[in-house]
């Protein structure tokens, strides 16, 4: 079963996936975008499991998972024997100029693979190889959480497709409210991309390859806070307060440069007051 989970900021999301993570007894595999958001799973897994990461989940960043999962155990069906060692990101706002059909378009002058044409690759390697990389994930996982998808783009999404029509069970959670970062800038799918995400899954919601799941009350954010972010996006559907605490600093305001370094020393003071 394939679940998309529509979330608010504060509702638990990340705590959500690794509870389910958890509990299930066969081979599991978290993949979120950022270093930030590997060491938040990787803790919240720890404290819910007495200290330690079970050994049946796997927890990986996006690029290393494709990198590892899907490019390296099938590069030389375009490449030499372990060819591609890594990843540069040096160029992923560069222009690439070099026609997909040339292999310099993803691999350059070093071993290291254009970041940015990585899932592209990935596409093509599982089509030439008529659907391998994704048979292996079928033998060893089966689930899949993503946390943060709305950071995902371009041929980002053409490979979350391909898993949603795999025999894994696949569970995607984001808020499109917190698309601040994003894999990729390439163009593919541009229009389903941030924000717009859920434009991606509203046509495999309506054919029933992905249920659709809704946690919208946040623990975090107050109902001012939440009532301004539904005023930024009033065609999504609006998240709630469930807080109970108040720090005597709650609400949204405008801040000045001049006060910035005040007001960062007045949010050091009340978390440690608070700590």
């Amino acid at each position: 079963m394939n679940i998309v989970r529509k979330c608010a900021a504060g509702s638990g999301k990340t705590y959500k996936i690794c509870q389910e993570s958890s509990v299930c007894e066969e081979k599991a595999l978290i993949i979120t975008y950022t270093t930030r958001g590997i060491e938040t799973i990787k803790s919240e897994l720890q404290a819910q499991n007495k200290g330690v990461i079970p050994s049946h989940i796997t927890v990986l960043s996006w690029y290393e998972f494709i990198l590892r999962e899907l490019i390296k155990p099938y590069q030389t069906c375009l490449f030499g024997i372990n060819q591609i060692k890594g990843l540069r990101f040096d160029l992923i706002h560069k222009k690439n100029f070099i026609p997909k059909k040339d292999k310099k378009h993803y691999l350059p002058k070093s071993d290291d693979l254009r970041a940015e044409t990585a899932a592209e690759l990935a596409c093509l390697i599982n089509n030439k190889t008529e659907g391998k990389p994704i048979e292996r994930l079928e033998r060893i996982y089966r689930y899949i959480y993503f946390d943060e998808v709305q950071d995902l783009a371009g041929y980002d999404l053409d490979l979350i497709l391909l898993l949603l029509q795999s025999s894994i069970n696949v569970t995607l959670v984001g808020d499109e409210k917190q698309a601040s970062f994003t894999t990729n800038p390439r163009t593919k799918n541009k229009q389903m991309a941030g924000k717009n995400i859920w434009k991606f899954f509203d046509p495999h919601i309506k054919s029933g390859l992905v249920i659709e799941e809704k946690s919208l009350n946040s623990r975090r954010c107050n109902s001012t806070i939440c009532s301004f972010a539904n005023s930024i996006y009033p065609s999504e559907t609006p998240i709630t307060s469930i807080m109970t605490s108040n720090t005597g600093h709650d609400g949204v305001y405008i801040i000045y440069e001049d006060d910035l370094e005040n007001l960062i020393d007045y949010q050091a003071q009340l978390m440690a007051y608070h700590a």
